[in-house]
């Protein structure tokens, strides 16, 4: 987890997480795709739950880029000032996306 912001009215917060994933799981599909070339992609998504972190769910995601340019991920995440979307910088544009 890389950054939590609350929401303006102090009932939602939303979550901006890192993962490491393949999509194919840890099981036999996971290793007949590595042993392909399919290579795990790391993912930068926004969350949003109630306060409690009941009704967690992803609200956007993006690839991870390459370290060397990291200043190019979703960064900066916060509420706008009615509580109904979530602003982020990316690839230096602001980009708004709907917390619901």
């Amino acid at each position: 987890m890389d950054e939590v912001v609350l929401s303006p009215d102090g009932k939602r917060l939303a979550w901006k997480l890192h993962a490491r994933e393949n999509g194919a799981g840890s099981g036999l599909l996971a290793r007949l795709l590595a042993y392909f070339g399919a290579r795990p992609r790391a993912m930068i998504s926004l969350w949003v739950s109630r306060l409690d972190g009941s009704d967690f769910h992803e609200i956007g995601h993006e690839e991870a880029p390459p370290m060397h340019v990291w200043p190019e991920a979703i960064r900066e995440a916060q509420w706008t000032p009615d509580g109904r979307h979530v602003s982020f910088l990316f690839q230096d544009a602001l980009w708004t996306v709907p917390a619901e």
